[in-house]
């Protein structure tokens, strides 16, 4: 049984998931754990994991702000400022789409969120929007890219 042609049709599949994150990236252990008892383990870990995230992204929530991205340089070297969106400061990786998702559904009447992350010489950014707003276009802005509706770049400090 292969891993990426059986994990999709399983119950439980986002547990599981979920559960494969707390492991170390090694295919064979991975395949190892494709028992009964193995995804059992995984569903449950994996379940424990997703409400702890939960819990996290609810209390994150309460420190969004209102704010633009950065200004960038047009082709035209004009300095061009943004509007105002619903921004965060994220330094866990494994929740920032599940924590700019909610962002969205907490304000639907903003097309794009972002989350952003200060590195040693770097801010990056990740943006998500609602499903008729391109939010790739303003990442291509500052050189960087994704899809449509998840997006990031990075920006030199």
């Amino acid at each position: 049984m292969q891993l990426k042609n059986c994990l999709w049709k399983l119950e439980g599949t986002g547990e599981i998931a979920a559960g494969l994150q707390l492991l170390p990236q090694e295919f064979d252990l991975w395949i190892d754990l494709l028992t009964p008892e193995g995804l059992k383990q995984l569903r449950q870990d994996g379940a424990t994991l997703l409400r702890y995230q939960t819990k996290e992204i609810k209390g994150m929530l309460k420190h969004v702000y209102l704010d633009a991205l950065p200004p960038y340089q047009a082709p035209t070297g004009e300095w061009i400022t943004g509007a105002k969106i619903p921004l965060i400061n994220c330094s866990n990786y494994d929740i920032v789409s599940d924590l700019c998702h909610q962002m969205l559904e907490e304000y639907p009447d903003y097309p794009v969120v972002a989350s952003w992350l200060r590195g040693k010489s770097s801010i990056s950014y990740s943006l998500r929007s609602q499903p008729d707003f391109d939010c790739s276009e303003i990442a291509k802005l500052y050189g960087g890219g994704g899809h449509k509706n998840s997006a990031g770049f990075k920006i030199a400090i």
